[in-house]
């Protein structure tokens, strides 16, 4: 989400609970606090960024999005879960991508009904 938001691009950032939502949003936010503090970005763009952020519980809020990137810990059935899921919200064009480095993507795209639209995408962290 940080990856995209800093690109520009504005992003969903989705949780499992309230608790998750808010220590991953807030240590977003903290990251480029640091950054602004250091006079690397102004704090301007520190809001431009924190306002292309929209956190959520719902997997319902992603119907239109074009593009997913999944990032929970590597296990596959928890991933395959998500993929189920998010192929029946997405609409059918949305490009679904898990940022695994260890799991066969291919396995992955077993649990929706569009194979063809899932890859990987890695990301490290800040």
């Amino acid at each position: 989400a940080m990856c995209f938001a800093t690109a520009g691009i504005p992003v969903y950032l989705v949780e499992v609970n309230q608790k998750a939502l808010d220590a991953g949003f807030d240590r977003m936010k903290a990251l480029w606090k640091m950054s602004a503090s250091k006079g690397k970005i102004s704090q301007a763009e520190y809001a431009r960024r924190v306002g292309l952020v929209k956190p959520t519980l719902s997997y319902d809020d992603l119907r239109d999005v074009d593009v997913v990137v999944e990032a929970v810990i590597e296990n596959m059935q928890l991933k395959k879960d998500i993929f189920s899921k998010l192929d029946s919200v997405c609409k059918p064009s949305t490009i679904l991508a898990s940022n695994t480095s260890t799991l066969n993507i291919n396995e992955i795209a077993t649990a929706t009904k569009r194979p063809h639209k899932v890859c990987g995408m890695h990301f490290f962290s800040p």
